[in-house]
């Protein structure tokens, strides 16, 4: 992936910026490694990566890539975009920005992302799926009914019920009906 870092500013600016993890731990240049700020006698210069402006001495918009060297292991790390003051990067320059980035080893990792292949969803309580339900919701009992027990009785009235992952709490019911020419499957209901 590359451009995950934006900044705008006023034109004409020598940009870059430092990773840092959680710890507080700052990454180097080359994203191999992490160490307190200053270990062995390094510093800005030894931690920075450029944002270089796009196009350069007229947009004010400044691009730069987490990761050019394919080196940053996964995970949720913190940026700081910093104004370089002198010829090279260095500890005294300020910082104008900062930010969260959440990286994959290959890319950024978006909140959509984040939730469709990290985040787990709890099973919903027994009882009706919502007559409007959230996307989360819609997803969830879909998958229960795909994926749980289902049982039909001959009642009557006659009803498919759907369980709960123990396989023994009903989930939600509908009644089943059947005239000899027309099947029917009633709406999903509490048990």
């Amino acid at each position: 992936m590359s451009n995950e870092l934006n900044y705008d500013a006023a034109p004409s600016l020598t940009l870059y910026a430092c990773r840092t993890q959680l710890n507080g731990n700052v990454l180097l240049s080359d994203g191999l490694s992490d160490e307190v700020w200053g270990t062995s006698g390094h510093d800005a210069d030894d931690y920075d990566i450029p944002v270089p402006e796009k196009p350069v001495g007229v947009s004010g918009h400044y691009v730069g890539d987490f990761d050019a060297l394919g080196n940053v292991a996964a995970g949720l790390y913190r940026v700081a975009v910093y104004k370089q003051a002198g010829g090279s990067p260095a500890d005294s320059d300020k910082v104008i920005a900062r930010g969260q980035i959440r990286w994959s080893a290959a890319g950024e990792i978006t909140d959509v992302e984040q939730a469709l292949e990290v985040d787990t969803i709890a099973e919903p309580a027994a009882g009706a799926p919502p007559a409007s339900p959230t996307m989360v919701q819609i997803l969830n009992y879909i998958y229960r009914l795909f994926r749980n027990k289902k049982a039909t009785d001959a009642g009557p009235p006659a009803k498919l019920t759907v369980y709960k992952d123990d396989g023994s709490t009903p989930m939600f019911e509908a009644s089943l009906s059947d005239d000899g020419t027309i099947f029917t499957k009633g709406e999903f209901e509490a048990p």
